[in-house]
């Protein structure tokens, strides 16, 4: 029996007499052996206080929500300058992709030579875990939000095959790392109702990840305007998986500082944070692009004429105290600058938007 497997047995038989317990509160959806010592479910949350008294637990969480982070990307990493004088395109690498999931059927995804490759059909075999084998390219996945095998994104999003094609697609579009293999890791459901991530899915991934060797473990998720906790079992995660030799890769986040649009804030309540978690915490790599000429913002359409032709559009606006989106109908919108109040000077903007 292998360290790891002994491990995991020796944690199982702790976890057995918790589990009986609790499992008249709710569904089970993952137990962790590895990176964590735990297990996740759902439940009331009138119950979790009634949770904590049970012998045998000593911490209970609730679940973060995380939304994807990529809003444009552009080649200005040099990677081919880095092909071409290292030699180096990732073969033999593991690249786990913990996001909205991956196509492995798709023509970019493939290896030039699948014997220099670091996991086969038979290693994935005989690591176990909850997903499967796929492919040479993407030898493993599993859905860890719809608990199944379905990993290729089915809903309009894409999100996790747009950053697998970054790292690693091999074919017309090359990624950074195109001779690396992909873990395709599905954190976000196919269910297009429920749209965010949940940290017991991600905590499970990352488990999953470092056990089938991930080298690196890419995140390109998070929540605007993070927090370090250092016993959120999530964290704690990472950090055992950075422990264990695996890099740990997260973005930055899309967004500002949390209260942006509300108020510009006082030196005594200074919330000017504008990095997101899990990117956040100390033991991951955090990523963020500072050339980005994008920005995200809810839009509302506009329509005007210039010598009688209709010119149409979408206008980006930042929150006011009344949501555009739930005014009915049409309305003039006025120009006023900055919105100083020089610039309201002669302005009628009653019943307008300004």
């Amino acid at each position: 029996m292998t360290k790891l497997k002994e491990q995991e047995k020796n944690v199982t038989d702790s976890q057995l007499s918790v589990l009986n317990k609790i499992k008249g509160y709710g569904e089970i959806r993952h137990t962790y052996k590895s990176v964590l010592n735990g297990f996740s479910m759902t439940v009331n949350y009138k119950d979790i206080e009634e949770i904590k008294r049970i012998p045998g637990v000593k911490k209970v969480t609730v679940a973060n929500v995380y939304y994807p982070d990529l809003s444009s990307a552009k080649a200005l990493t040099n990677t081919e300058k880095v092909w071409d004088k290292l030699g180096l395109k990732g073969e033999g690498m593991v690249v786990s992709i913990v996001d909205t999931g991956i196509d492995y059927t798709h023509k970019d995804m493939k290896l030039t030579d699948p014997a220099k490759a670091k996991l086969n059909k038979n290693k994935v075999e005989e690591m176990g875990g909850p997903g499967k084998y796929y492919t040479d390219k993407v030898p493993y996945g599993y859905n860890f939000a719809d608990l199944n095998d379905e990993v290729i994104d089915r809903t309009s999003s894409m999100h996790g095959m747009h950053v697998g094609g970054i790292v690693a697609a091999n074919g017309e579009i090359k990624g950074v790392a195109p001779e690396a293999q992909l873990l395709a890791m599905k954190v976000f459901s196919n269910n297009p109702e429920l749209r965010g991530a949940y940290t017991d899915d991600i905590a499970a991934a990352i488990e999953d990840s470092v056990k089938h060797g991930a080298d690196v473990i890419n995140m390109s998720l998070g929540s605007t305007a993070g927090f370090v906790m250092p016993d959120d079992p999530e964290q704690r995660a990472i950090k055992n998986a950075t422990d264990a030799g695996v890099l740990v890769v997260v973005s930055g986040g899309n967004s500002y500082y949390s209260t942006y649009g509300y108020y510009y804030p006082y030196i005594n309540d200074p919330d000017m944070g504008l990095v997101g978690s899990p990117g956040l915490f100390p033991d991951t790599l955090q990523v963020a692009s500072s050339e980005n000429s994008k920005i995200t913002l809810p839009a509302l359409n506009y329509k005007y004429m210039i010598a009688n032709k209709e010119i149409t559009g979408l206008m980006g606006y930042t929150m006011s105290e009344v949501d555009p989106t739930t005014l009915k109908g049409e309305y003039e919108l006025v120009y006023c600058g900055l919105g100083l109040p020089n610039d309201f000077i002669d302005k009628d903007v009653k019943g307008k938007l300004h």
